[in-house]
């Protein structure tokens, strides 16, 4: 587990809380939860998997898989990144809600030519939304990974 999880964790910091926060040079030395301020902090979340191509029988590598789609969602907008040199067709905008309580609605298809103009796609609009949280179901030990393997 990555250490700033591991002390998020054990100091019982939570996103969407105050805190007062007392610094030493780079090093946090207190966080102290404000529990007076119960307004909510508006933080653009931004939730995603990748999809990638891999052999029979095997997990995906990124030393020769491709990443074929990356899908998310920011702020509850859905968004389809694919890579149409995997994907046969162009995939058109489309609605989907995975389940009654999460109201997505529709989502917005870019359907890019090949793996890096995917991966360009999902940056530049990462660095159009700027968005404060990240979240995945297993990011840290095989999205992040992946996606960083095939941007070298």
């Amino acid at each position: 587990m990555p250490y700033h999880i591991r002390v998020s964790i054990d100091n019982e910091l939570r996103c969407s809380f105050w805190y007062q926060v007392e610094m030493n040079g780079p090093l946090m030395i207190k966080a102290e939860h404000l529990k007076q301020m119960l307004d909510k902090a508006d933080l653009r979340v931004l939730a995603f998997d990748i999809e990638t191509t891999k052999a029979a029988l095997k997990f995906p590598d990124a030393r020769f898989d491709f990443i074929m789609m990356i899908s998310y969602i920011i702020d509850g907008k859905g968004f389809l990144i694919t890579n149409r040199s995997i994907v046969g067709d162009d995939v058109q905008d489309f609605e989907y809600s995975p389940k009654p309580e999460y109201d997505v609605g529709m989502f917005t298809v870019f359907n890019e030519p090949d793996e890096k103009a995917l991966l360009d796609k999902f940056f530049s609009h990462i660095r159009e939304t700027k968005p404060f949280i990240f979240t995945s179901f297993n990011g840290d030990f095989f999205d992040w990974p992946f996606i960083r393997d095939r941007c070298a």
